[in-house]
Parts: C-alpha cells; structure tokens; sequence
C-alpha cells in the first residue's frame, strides 16, 4: 500500500581494493603449504569419480562389457599414475588435518585440555586400525556381492 524507499546520500569516498594477484599464495610458505593441502581434494574427487563410474558399470546387471572397459581403463598408465600421485596428495592432506587437529580443536576431560600429541597419536592409530580392517576384508574376501 505505501512504498517506504531509503534514499542515501551518495558517497564522495572511494571504496579500498587492494590489488590481489593471481599468485599471492606462493609469496609465503605457509600459504603455499596450505594452497597445496587443499587443491588435494582435486585428486580425491577424481578417484571418487573413478569408482562411482565403476559402481555403474558393476551395476548394469548381465553386461560386462561396460565393467570390462572400466577395468581396462583402469589398468592403463595414466590412470595409474594419477593414482599414485592422489594417493600421497590424500596422505599430506591426512598428515596436515591430523597436525591441525589439537589446535582447532581443544578436548577437554576433567577440566583439563588433552596433550596435542595423544590427540595425533588417537588419530594416527584410528587411522591404522581402520586401514588394516579394509586390508583385511579386502584380501581374505569377507565382503562379497
């Protein structure tokens, strides 16, 4: 019914822009470090791709030339190599979180914070028991279709 409308009177100030260049993050180590734990992920997604289009290749029934080609392509070098250098991106970034962990995060028992290093050393040993549990379901065929 009745339209309220602000007027503001118009600035004479230039808002500030600092430049930003495209390679600020190589200018200091620790933004260096940082960029590379997190462009990681790059590595992950594309193994995550890799197996979903595995998972849609097992899951297309009595086919197998689909699930054929999907291991093919993932037997070729590339693939391979792309792998293995996901595979140590993963394990920097696992290694960063689990040094990063005691600091962005206080536990707390009894009042009293617990030690940064039983924090790393909890996460480290999570980290083994839950690697050899896969290993061994993986190698002694446990987990079957």
């Amino acid at each position: 019914m009745f339209e309220v409308t602000k007027k503001e009177a118009p600035s004479k100030r230039k808002p500030f822009n600092r430049p930003v260049e495209a390679n600020w993050w190589t200018r200091k180590k620790f933004y260096t470090l940082y960029m590379l734990r997190e462009s990681s992920v790059l590595f992950a997604m594309l193994f995550a791709l890799e197996l979903l289009a595995g998972m849609i290749c097992a899951a297309t029934g009595n086919d197998t030339s689909c699930l054929i080609k999907w291991i093919n392509f993932m037997a070729s070098w590339p693939v391979k190599i792309v792998n293995v250098v996901g595979l140590f991106a993963v394990l920097y970034h696992t290694y960063t979180w689990f040094n990063l962990m005691p600091k962005a995060q206080r536990l707390m028992v009894k009042g009293e914070p617990l030690p940064g290093s039983f924090v790393k050393i909890s996460l480290y040993g999570a980290l083994l028991i839950t690697s050899l549990v896969v290993v061994a379901v993986a190698s002694l065929g446990l987990l079957t279709i």
